[in-house]
Formats: C-alpha cells, sequence, structure tokens
C-alpha cells in the first residue's frame, strides 16, 4: 500500500495550517522538531523532565496524522528555530533516540549533506530562511 503525506510548515505565517490536510494522509510536524530542540538545547530553562506527555498534548498533531523529525531540507537552515541537526551531533543523537524510542507519529530520520557555514553570533551566514508576509521565502548570502 502505498504511503504518502503532505509538507505543511506550521510557521504561524502560512494561510493554511497542517490540521487542514490531515484527510489526505500523515502530514509533517514541523513543531516536533522545534519542540525537541528547545527541549534538548535547553532553551528557556527547559528540562528533558517536561517530555514526559509529550505529543498531542504540547498542541501537535494527533499521533497516527503526524510525520515527525528533528529535521528537514528546509529546517536546517532556519535561523527563527532551534533545530537540531548533525552540525550538533550528541544533542542530535539525543534527539533521534527520544523520537525513535517514544510513541508519538510516524518517525524519518533525516539522511543530510555537509554545508560550509559562517557562524556569527551563533547563527550560520551562508544561507537562512526569513518569514514574509503569509509565506516563507529562502535568501541564499554570498560570502
Amino acid at each position: 500500500m502505498p504511503v504518502s503525506y503532505a509538507q505543511v510548515s506550521d510557521t504561524d505565517v502560512e494561510a493554511v495550517g497542517p490540521a487542514e490536510y490531515v484527510h489526505i494522509g500523515q502530514v509533517t510536524e514541523f513543531r516536533h522538531g522545534k519542540n525537541l530542540g528547545d527541549i534538548i538545547r535547553k532553551n528557556d530553562n527547559r528540562r528533558l523532565a517536561e517530555l514526559w506527555n509529550y505529543g498531542e498534548s504540547w498542541r501537535q498533531l494527533r499521533s497516527h496524522d503526524a510525520l515527525v523529525f528533528t529535521d528537514n531540507h528546509d529546517t536546517q537552515r532556519t535561523w527563527f528555530n532551534s533545530t537540531l541537526t548533525f552540525f550538533d551531533s550528541n544533542m542530535y543523537k539525543i534527539a533521534n533516540a527520544f523520537q525513535l524510542a517514544w510513541p508519538y507519529g510516524h518517525v524519518r530520520i533525516m539522511s543530510s549533506y555537509y554545508w560550509s557555514r559562517h557562524v556569527v553570533d551563533g547563527k550560520d551566514q551562508v544561507c537562512r530562511t526569513k518569514p514574509n508576509s503569509m509565506r516563507l521565502k529562502t535568501y541564499w548570502l554570498k560570502l
């Protein structure tokens, strides 16, 4: 049986949300990677113990509707969230181990590639995504 999913960003600037596509099949749950990144990076003094009820109660999609991932081709290069990537080696391993063990969503593990970075004040200046009105535009920056 073929499996399909819809990639729907939930960035609070989109005209539509992921819940509007669940009738088609599973939907990418972008909040999953951001939420795990916030916890594992300890943003705002967050702690792993907060994950005891992780999933739907965190205002994420229902488990059977969610395609979850720590990062994807879009989120790896964003500056507006706490996405973990292979550059964050140990934290990335923790996030992937957690999502594989935790009973929430259908897990997709990213297979990625290396790109050169130019980090200034903790942010990669090579490429980044900026929200713009009702959609996202990607800006590639030249060094």
